[in-house]
């Protein structure tokens, strides 16, 4: 399997990890607003309070703000689902904040670098496929490598799910706008 250091990533690779970390910025800037409001801070405040934590604490920070303010468990439960897409891609958002980037095989796809770094975590997770014992060991090369039509469907779904939450806080008491 040969790795390519060069000329890895297309203009099209580099604006669909703008957009990715784009919806990023702006679901904190959500996560900012929701917490203002609870708080009954003002927004600067609340971004100056927590500019320095990682995206999973503020989400964290975000929840737990929300419990302790008393909000009903299923809002609680209905904010976090739809913050779920920007915790399930974190990952990539922080390959591609901290990550260079390598073509990998089949050709068309690409994975950070980090990945062809040995040794690589001695045991990979097993997965049940069927519940009938049938298993199989995850790949971390597939796991982690990317197309262009992946990206783009991240990137999509990011986009969608702020849509979702700007929907939502239009409708709720959570936005301090």
């Amino acid at each position: 399997m040969g790795l390519h250091f060069e000329n890895c990533l297309t203009g099209l690779h580099l604006r669909l990890f703008g957009r990715i970390i784009q919806s990023f910025a702006r679901h904190e800037a959500m996560m900012e607003e929701i917490m203002a409001k609870v708080s009954g801070a003002d927004p600067t405040s609340v971004k100056l309070m927590t500019s320095h934590l990682p995206f999973g604490w503020k989400r964290a920070t975000m929840l737990n703000l929300l419990r302790h303010r008393g909000l009903p468990i299923d809002r609680v439960d209905e904010v976090q689902w739809l913050f779920e897409p920007a915790h399930t891609n974190l990952p990539l958002r922080d390959d591609i904040a901290h990550s260079t980037w390598v073509q990998c095989e089949p050709e068309g796809l690409v994975r950070p670098t980090w990945l062809s770094s040995e040794p690589k975590v001695a045991a990979k997770p097993q997965h049940d496929i069927d519940g009938g014992g049938k298993s199989y060991t995850e790949d971390y090369d597939e796991r982690f490598a990317y197309t262009l039509e992946s990206l783009t469907e991240i990137a999509d779904q990011m986009e969608e799910s702020e849509a979702k939450l700007r929907d939502y806080l239009a409708t709720t008491d959570l936005s301090a706008g």
